[in-house]
């Protein structure tokens, strides 16, 4: 079998497979006692803050302790924003 290139066994599981059950509710209540948020998918924007249509990277405008930072560490600042 191996030199031919052929499995070594095959096995038929089911011969229609079963239709999937789907849960229509999930319990959140686990994760409110550890303390996530929990949030209603209809509100969700309303806890995000707006989008931005102008990001300034310039580093003076991002900290004002700019002047001791490496430049490795201005650019991480810039892409974090980012």
């Amino acid at each position: 079998m191996k030199e031919k290139n052929q499995a070594t066994f095959s096995q038929l599981l089911f011969a229609t497979y079963p239709d999937r059950v789907y849960e229509d509710k999930i319990e959140m209540g686990r994760l409110a006692a550890k303390g996530y948020k929990i949030y209603e998918v209809s509100q969700a924007r309303q806890h995000l803050e707006p989008a931005r249509s102008v990001i300034d990277l310039h580093i003076e405008k991002l900290t004002d302790d700019y002047r001791r930072m490496s430049n490795y560490e201005i650019v991480s600042l810039q892409l974090k924003t980012f």
